[in-house]
């Protein structure tokens, strides 16, 4: 009796430390009217790789303290603006974060015209991947994406459901867009080339934006673009359409291997990964 209770309290200790995982709440204010910002995310960088935070417009993120403590540097992105976040920053107190540049005034007073590509008709159940799994759609380029900038990439995951066993919360992904002459994509060329991981950073299911603003991509003139995912650590749940809803859309498969070039399928399927690309263009 004394043991099961005894194991009891060790499993309640244990269980309680987990959940109190420390982390500090990060917000901004505006330096120039002391508003709260929203719409941010924050760069993690440590050694050879990058951890992405988004506040999902919520204004704050919950900045894990051993991911604070062992980073070489930490950078926060808003707009079209950045400020090197420093390793003895209070937390108790919003960053104050310059929100005006000329930057700033120059896309003000420019018109942006978007065009998104992904699937919007025909939801069905999700599909779960796994360590280095990789879900992508391709398309055909035309007159409405041809020469367009790649603005942002979107991606509708889901938790634990009636499908699915698995939680999408905190899994980490990288970002794929490949452009080729061909359909079959047998020569490709990498349009995306970072070291970023990106996080799930919301339970349940919704949307994650993740903005190319800053990477400069643009669509070529002519040829297919391939773009999506690849599951690098953990495990996502990508809700999907179905293809005979979304005939301009096709899914394909893509391996790599260490020592030859990836593997591409492009043979049609039932069901679509939910991803949209959005472009812009300036008017």
């Amino acid at each position: 009796m004394f043991k099961s209770v005894l194991l009891f309290f060790v499993v309640m200790f244990s269980s309680v430390c987990y959940a109190q995982e420390a982390c500090d709440k990060f917000s901004m204010v505006s330096f120039q009217e002391g508003e709260k910002i929203t719409d941010f995310y924050i760069k993690i960088y440590d050694k050879s790789k990058t951890i992405v935070l988004y506040d999902n417009d919520t204004g704050e993120i919950c900045i894990p303290v051993i991911l604070f403590s062992k980073a070489d540097s930490i950078i926060v992105h808003h707009k079209f603006k950045k400020q090197i976040l420093n390793k003895d920053f209070n937390f108790s107190k919003p960053l104050p974060f310059k929100t005006e540049s000329e930057l700033d005034e120059i896309v003000l007073n420019s018109k942006k015209y978007y065009t998104e590509i992904g699937p919007a008709k025909g939801k069905t159940i999700p599909h779960t991947l796994g360590n280095n799994q990789i879900s992508v759609l391709s398309f055909q380029i035309d007159s409405l994406s041809s020469g367009m900038n790649v603005d942002q990439i979107k991606f509708h995951f889901r938790g634990a459901g009636l499908f699915i066993s698995t939680k999408s919360y905190e899994a980490q992904f990288k970002v794929l867009i490949y452009h080729s002459l061909d359909s079959n994509f047998e020569k490709m060329t990498q349009l995306v080339n970072d070291n970023t991981s990106h996080v799930v950073d919301f339970r349940g299911r919704g949307w994650l934006d993740v903005d190319l603003s800053e990477l400069e991509i643009k669509i070529p003139e002519k040829g297919y673009i391939m773009y999506g995912l690849q599951c690098v650590n953990g495990s996502l749940n990508i809700s999907q359409n179905k293809v005979n809803k979304n005939k301009d859309l096709n899914s394909a498969f893509l391996m790599f291997y260490e020592f030859r070039k990836p593997f591409i399928s492009t043979s049609k399927s039932e069901y679509i990964p939910r991803i949209k690309l959005q472009l812009f263009s300036y008017e």
